[in-house]
């Protein structure tokens, strides 16, 4: 499942709720060294969601910005080709923010949505 929304909206919460997923975000590989768009925790990210997904695990939560679509194009191939069928759920705010992210940035974010209309809800 992919998780789409600006810094601070909720992705990182939700997915940590939910009992049995696997998470994969971007967050747990930064450092001061890597940075706040760091290429390198981007990579191993990926490489946990592969590890993941060549386990069969049942659920798979991709929890970064993904606002753009080629920003999880990969996912979504590497998912698809395995067997798996891809969701995503959309979130917009309404949690503090744990990351640090000063508001202007996060302004500026929303600005890099696009919709998805290939990639059906997640209904709960």
């Amino acid at each position: 499942m992919i998780l789409r929304g600006v810094s601070g909206a909720g992705k990182s919460t939700w997915a940590a709720a939910q009992a049995g997923a696997v998470v994969c975000s971007a967050d747990d590989y930064r450092t001061a060294a890597t940075g706040a768009a760091g290429k390198l925790a981007h990579r191993r990210c990926f490489a946990r969601f592969q590890l993941s997904i060549s386990r069969r695990e049942a659920l798979v939560l991709v929890d970064n910005l993904n606002l753009r679509r080629r920003w999880y194009s990969d996912y979504i191939h590497t998912a698809t080709r395995c067997g798996y069928r891809c969701w995503k759920r959309e979130f917009d705010g309404g949690f503090a923010n744990v990351h640090g992210t000063p508001i202007a940035i996060v302004r500026q974010m929303s600005h890099w949505y696009e919709p998805d209309p290939n990639l059906s809800d997640w209904v709960t």
